[in-house]
């Protein structure tokens, strides 16, 4: 039998630039918001699931959130958002998607749009109400 959640969960919501070699899509992304991953506390831990083309990760970091987004923010993400996530409200069924970092974010967060591109997904979350950690400033 599947469990129906009922719980909130805050996640803290990272887009950055592309560190590998770009790929024939990051022409159409923009070049500040090529990828996204999510963290969130878990206990006395913090978890992140970070979404790749080989393979979706889930780590357990040793450490509390506190300190783990300081390290985070010390990489210079291009922005950083914070929402909470309120489980119990959310039991429609999702949208089939392709699977991609933004994609699986999407569904974590209970996102129902047709964002397919970080800064799409940016902008959405900033729509929902995420609050603002790290805003995104334009460099020239």
């Amino acid at each position: 039998m599947l469990e129906r959640y009922t719980d909130s969960q805050t996640w803290y919501v990272i887009f950055d630039r592309s560190t590998g070699a770009r790929k024939w899509w990051s022409w159409f992304l923009h070049r500040d918001f090529q990828h996204v991953h999510v963290v969130r506390e878990c206990g006395d831990s913090t978890l992140m699931i970070n979404s790749f083309l080989h393979c979706m990760a889930a780590k357990e970091y040793p450490c509390d959130i506190f300190n783990f987004m300081q390290q985070e923010l010390a990489q210079d993400p291009t922005a950083v958002l914070m929402i909470t996530v309120h489980y119990g409200a959310h039991y429609k069924p999702m949208p089939l998607d392709l699977l991609t970092c933004v994609s699986v974010v999407k569904r974590l967060l209970c996102i129902r749009s047709r964002a397919i591109t970080p800064m799409q997904l940016y902008r959405e979350l900033l729509r929902a109400g995420a609050a603002v950690v790290k805003p995104h400033c334009v460099t020239l």
